[in-house]
């Protein structure tokens, strides 16, 4: 009975180590999938007259709020790509940065 459990415990073990190499081999390939599906797929068609920071409602100085952390903050400059940076005052008056949010992830701040 014994020699039933270690031979299939040794079984299981050797199958473990064959299944850890497997995996680490399809870890490696990664690289070649992301890099054969960048060839493949056609990037995405762009309108000719857009531009994501012209189309932005915010401006530099406008009060806004991020509602998840109701985080009320300043805009403080829109970017290329067309992430708005945002920063607020703490108590002694010094600029602390908040973060750069999409324009779908903050809203105009209205008392």
């Amino acid at each position: 009975m014994e020699v039933i459990i270690i031979l299939a415990t040794l079984v299981y073990a050797i199958l473990c180590i064959i299944l850890f190499f497997k995996v680490w081999g399809m870890c490696n390939d990664v690289r070649e999938l992301k890099n054969y599906f960048i060839k493949v797929t056609p990037p995405q068609q762009i309108a000719p007259n857009t531009n994501p920071v012209t189309e932005n409602v915010f401006e530099a100085g406008q009060t806004v709020i991020y509602p998840p952390a109701n985080r009320i903050m300043i805009v403080k400059e829109i970017d290329a790509e067309g992430l708005i940076t945002c920063f607020s005052y703490d108590k002694n008056g010094k600029e602390e940065f908040e973060g750069k949010y999409k324009a779908s992830q903050i809203k105009h701040y209205t008392k």
